[in-house]
């Protein structure tokens, strides 16, 4: 390989040679509308390409923050079980992917008697454990009565309810 070197001359030493002959055929260059569309083509399709990706990234992300949603609620199910608080429902609503909100119905009985405080610590412990994996997880309790009425619930954004056999059939809740 020959490297081609020019000195600059000192009479005007801001003038650079090239180091290389320009090439004479017109045929490879590229006309200046061919370059912009190219760059514009190529930017949108990254771009696509780039927003794709990070759909899918959220997608699974969230697919997983709502499993680990799913198996802390059934921690916290299988506690309220134990302490024979009845439940009524159980919904889930997705703030973002990495905020979750779970709110559980129990019978107001349950929800007014001291040890009812057991469970929010429980949850609490869960609240924390569950921070350390890109989830923000509340679970909120409200007490359910037969005039409750579930279109509050998914007017407040809990648009998915948790499917657990243990739980009083919610359909008998009011729902106008």
């Amino acid at each position: 390989m020959t490297v081609v070197t020019h000195r600059v001359s000192q009479a005007n030493p801001t003038t650079w040679q090239p180091t290389h002959e320009k090439r004479k055929d017109k045929e490879s260059a590229y006309d200046v509308d061919a370059v912009v569309h190219a760059y514009t083509t190529g930017r949108k399709e990254g771009f696509d390409h780039g927003m794709n990706e990070m759909r899918r990234g959220f997608s699974k992300l969230l697919k997983d923050n709502t499993t680990k949603a799913a198996t802390y609620t059934d921690k916290i199910l299988g506690f309220l079980k134990q302490k024979g608080v009845l439940t009524s429902g159980t919904f889930l609503k997705i703030s973002s992917w990495d905020e979750l909100n779970v709110l559980i119905l129990v019978n107001q009985d349950s929800f007014l008697t001291p040890s009812f405080k057991q469970v929010y610590d429980l949850v609490f412990d869960i609240e924390d454990e569950s921070e350390g994996e890109n989830l923000s997880l509340n679970f909120t309790f409200a007490p359910y009565t037969s005039d409750f009425n579930l279109a509050c619930i998914h007017a407040d954004g809990f648009s998915l309810k948790y499917d657990n056999e243990g739980e009083e059939n919610v359909n008998s809740i009011h729902q106008e």
